[in-house]
């Protein structure tokens, strides 16, 4: 674990291709993708580890909008309509 929201799993024993990972209670992303989502707890059996690649696996947190934070989203999102527009 790397804090309370990152999980990294790399391979721990020599010409290993996979391995078991335990996920604890929570939401996980798997390798911090929001669309592949796990529900822990979880054992993971075999889960694909090969050298090339460090399996991971972060915490989703609950996104809780902060007031302050709302009119850089919203400037942000007329700008990436505007930019549609000119490109449509």
């Amino acid at each position: 674990m790397r804090g309370e929201d990152i999980l990294v799993a790399p391979v721990l024993e020599q010409g290993a291709t996979s391995r078991d990972v335990y996920l604890p209670s929570g939401l996980w992303w798997e390798e911090g993708d929001p669309e592949r989502v796990l529900v822990g707890p979880i054992w993971i059996k075999d889960y694909p580890a090969p050298l090339d690649v460090l399996p991971y696996f972060v915490r989703a947190k609950e996104y809780v909008a902060d007031a302050a934070f709302c009119p850089t989203i919203t400037a942000f999102l007329v700008l990436l309509g505007a930019i549609a527009n000119y490109i449509s």
